[in-house]
Parts: structure tokens; C-alpha cells; sequence
């Protein structure tokens, strides 16, 4: 959430985090507080128009992670010209979408809490985007809350603490995460907003989990899903973890058939063409009640995502010498599968 925090802050943390660990950091930002004002003014006192700034925070953000210039009196240590991390946008609204688009960056929708607006963010991203410096062609993430268990009563029953957990959020009344209930006390219109927010949310043993996650991406056709899973007991939520894991590994070996959509017009119908795409989960841990502290556990059950390397290339310059550059990443491309 960057109007939180202080951008040389986020260029020095994320600069270490990208040194120590290469090609394993991912730099997520959003343009809302993500919490209550008070919260808010006690992590950066300055918020007078830090949502109206966010292009230009993230513009500056990237300038720290580039090559200093002459005469640049201020560079991020670590950080300035590792050219990393991969940024991403985060989003709710069409804002980010429309952002992301315009800064040719890689973007992510929290459709595992507010789904409403999923499907057209990801058509206007889609087809307003600009190939940058990193990314020659749009790439998207979605949100999904996965609930597995060994069978579908106990999965609902799991379910239940991030039912109350909104419940609360529309109360006013947030606080940490509860254990799971056999009846929830909520009135109809509750009942509604709530399943209305969690509709991005797939609940049941492995064969429904397969069935949903397959849902999400033909109807989304997403790059990448992020998997988060809000259950009471550790060990529970672990296996949860496994059980879409193991779902991951089966949809990875399907040789993938599922097509892209290529908007042609603002009132024509989707075009649709083979992508060849393999598409890659992530697991979210939230490891306690904050709306903005999602931790990624990367090696989490069976090594959930595996990157490929950053492809090189070589050019002549005209004096003879010979350049390699990292070349921009290329999502998708038609080798070997990621996973699913």
C-alpha cells in the first residue's frame, strides 16, 4: 500500500530483499491506505494527496531501481540499477488497470474480496496496454480464496471464519481472525453482501477445487492466481494448501487449450486465440488481520512456482563490441509449462 510508506524506504528494503534472493521478489503496489485513517496517518502523517500521486510515486519508485545519473544526488542502497524487482499494480477499481496499462506493468485484481468490477478491469487492461522497457504484452493476476479439505462439509465449515471476519468488517467491529462455527449468526442483507464480496472464492474437496480453479481461469484467462486461504488452524490451512497443490500439479500436466480474449472494439465481441500460456499459483499467507499483509510462500507445498530465467540477448554496437541485455519477460511464451 504505497501511500503508507516512504518510496526510498520501499527501494532500499525491496533492493536487499531482490540482492539476497535473485529472481524470487515481486514488488506488489497499491494506490488505497488499506486501512482506517487513524492506522494510516500513524505509518505516513502526510496522506494530503498521496492517492492522486500514486503515477508519479511509482514512476519515481522505478527511477530508484534504474541506472543512477549524472549528478543524481539521491540512490537507493541497495536497490539503484538492479533493475528489479518485476512491479506489479494492484487494484480494485479500473484506476490500476488503466495505470498498469499505460506503464506497460504486469497487474493484479483483488477479486478474493472485491470481485465486481474482475472481468472489466481485466478487458480494459487488456486492451490499453502499452509494451514497456520489462513487458512486451499484458499480464494479469487474479485473486482466489481456496477452502480445501478432505470433503466438502469441513471445508464450509472452514470457510465460515472469513465469512464472520466480513461479517465483523461491516459491523465496524474488525479484530483478528475467528474460529470456524457450525451457524452464523448474520441477517439477510449480510448474509448477501457478504457471499456478494467472497463470490471469487472456491470451497470443497479436491474435486471441487479442480472444478473451480478451472472456472476461474476460463472465465478469466489470467496469467497467474494468487491463492489466499483465511482458515483458523495452522495445520488446517496447510493442508488446504496442499490439497490445491496437488490440484495445481494435475492442471500443470493438462496440455493447455484454453484461448486469450483480443478485444476488437468497445462493442464488439471478444476475439479469442490460442495463447499457449501456462498459468502459475501463488499461495498467500495472511498471517494476521491486516488488509495489506499478504506474504507470499513461494516453495510453500511442492514448490508452487517456478520462473524461468530472464532470456539474454547480444547485439553489435558500431564499434565492434558486443552488448548482452536482459531481454524484457516474456509471460507465456510456448516452452515448457510453469505449472498450471
Amino acid at each position: 500500500m504505497l501511500p503508507n510508506h516512504a518510496l526510498l524506504v520501499i527501494a532500499e528494503q525491496f533492493g536487499t530483499l531482490a540482492s539476497l534472493f535473485p529472481e524470487r521478489i515481486d514488488l506488489g503496489l497499491g494506490r488505497a491506505p488499506g486501512t482506517d485513517q487513524t492506522t494510516a496517518r500513524a505509518l505516513r502523517r502526510d496522506l494530503v494527496g498521496s492517492a492522486e500521486s500514486f503515477p508519479d510515486d511509482v514512476a519515481e519508485l522505478q527511477r530508484f531501481f534504474g541506472d543512477p545519473v549524472e549528478g543524481q544526488r539521491m540512490c537507493a542502497v541497495p536497490g539503484a540499477g538492479l533493475h528489479v524487482p518485476p512491479i506489479w499494480l494492484l487494484g480494485s477499481s479500473l484506476f490500476s488497470a488503466q495505470l498498469a496499462a499505460a506503464m506497460g506493468l504486469s497487474f493484479a485484481f483483488a477479486s478474493h474480496f472485491v470481485p465486481d468490477y474482475l472481468l472489466t478491469a481485466l478487458q480494459v487492461y487488456c486492451s490499453q496496454f502499452r509494451p514497456s522497457a520489462t513487458l512486451d504484452k499484458p499480464y494479469a493476476m487474479v485473486g482466489v480464496n481456496v477452502f480445501a479439505a478432505d470433503n466438502a462439509a469441513e471445508a464450509q465449515f472452514l470457510f465460515t471464519s472469513l465469512q464472520q471476519q466480513f461479517i465483523n468488517l461491516r459491523r465496524g467491529t474488525p479484530g483478528q481472525l475467528l474460529p470456524p462455527v457450525e451457524s452464523i449468526a448474520w441477517t439477510e442483507a449480510e448474509r448477501a453482501g457478504v457471499e456478494d464480496s467472497l463470490a471469487c472464492s472456491v470451497v470443497g474437496d479436491r474435486a471441487d477445487v479442480e472444478a473451480g480453479l478451472c472456472s476461474v481461469i476460463e472465465q478469466t484467462q489470467a496469467d497467474e492466481l494468487i491463492v489466499t486461504a483465511q482458515i483458523f488452524d495452522h495445520r488446517a490451512r496447510l493442508r488446504s494448501f496442499e490439497i490445491t497443490a496437488q490440484v495445481r500439479e494435475t492442471l500443470g500436466a493438462i496440455p493447455l487449450r484454453w484461448t486469450r480474449p483480443v478485444l476488437t472494439g468497445n462493442n464488439e465481441a471478444p476475439e479469442r486465440r490460442p495463447s499457449g500460456c501456462a498459468l502459475r499459483v501463488r499461495f498467500s499467507y495472511l498471517l494476521r488481520y491486516s488488509p495489506s499483509l499478504h506474504v507470499h510462500a513461494r516453495a510453500t507445498c511442492m514448490h508452487v512456482e517456478r520462473r524461468r530465467p530472464r532470456e539474454k540477448t547480444t547485439t553489435t554496437s558500431q564499434d565492434g563490441r558486443k552488448n548482452v541485455h536482459a531481454e524484457k519477460r516474456r509471460h507465456g511464451s510456448h516452452d515448457a509449462p510453469d505449472g498450471i
